[in-house]
């Protein structure tokens, strides 16, 4: 007699890969979750870059600075952007520069926005040369309150931030502001 034996199975089941491929799922989101341990530097550099926009296009739609009050002042910025810090933090103020009356010849800056950078985020660093855009790159310490200055084409740069936490030396973003660029560019790491 002849006893007959079920075939042996080859290959996987439905099922399976489906627990396997959830699985993966899984392991990869976590993975990208502790990638990018503080979305906070990355919001913040964020920020500081629609700011400088801000500041930009203030300043073309501004126009150019009286000429007897340029020449007066020996400057020719219509914006700036000030990053500063208050009781409540460091921020970053868009300031658009008014001209006083016939015949005073002087200008003043008035705050158009401000924004603050958010909580353990700061901006560390300036260099003025993209030619230091580069990872391992020469930076300045920023000093207390930084000006950068647009004029009237709107031309802000070249000059690259640098930002990081305050409770972690890992988590880096750079903001570059290229020479007639219509937004500076956020970038992770330094």
């Amino acid at each position: 007699m002849r006893v007959r034996t079920k075939p042996t199975q080859q290959g996987f089941t439905l099922a399976e890969l489906m627990v396997v491929v959830a699985i993966i799922g899984i392991l990869g989101s976590l993975a990208v979750a502790t990638r990018n341990t503080d979305p906070k530097i990355e919001e913040s550099a964020n920020l500081l870059a629609l700011r400088i926009a801000d500041a930009s296009r203030e300043a073309r739609s501004a126009g150019h600075v009286r000429d007897d009050v340029a020449v007066a002042e020996a400057d020719t910025a219509r914006t700036r952007l000030l990053i500063a810090n208050d009781g409540n933090g460091q921020y970053f103020a868009v300031d658009l520069r008014v001209e006083d009356a016939e015949p005073a010849q002087t200008s003043v800056y008035q705050e158009m926005s401000r924004s603050f950078a958010l909580a353990d985020t700061i901006v560390s660093g300036v260099a003025k040369e993209l030619a230091n855009t580069e990872s391992g790159g020469a930076m300045e310490a920023l000093p207390s309150d930084y000006e950068l200055h647009c004029d009237a084409m709107g031309e802000c740069g070249p000059v690259t931030f640098y930002m990081k936490s305050t409770d972690s030396a890992e988590t880096k973003y750079r903001v570059v502001v290229l020479p007639l660029a219509s937004m500076p560019l956020v970038m992770p790491g330094w």
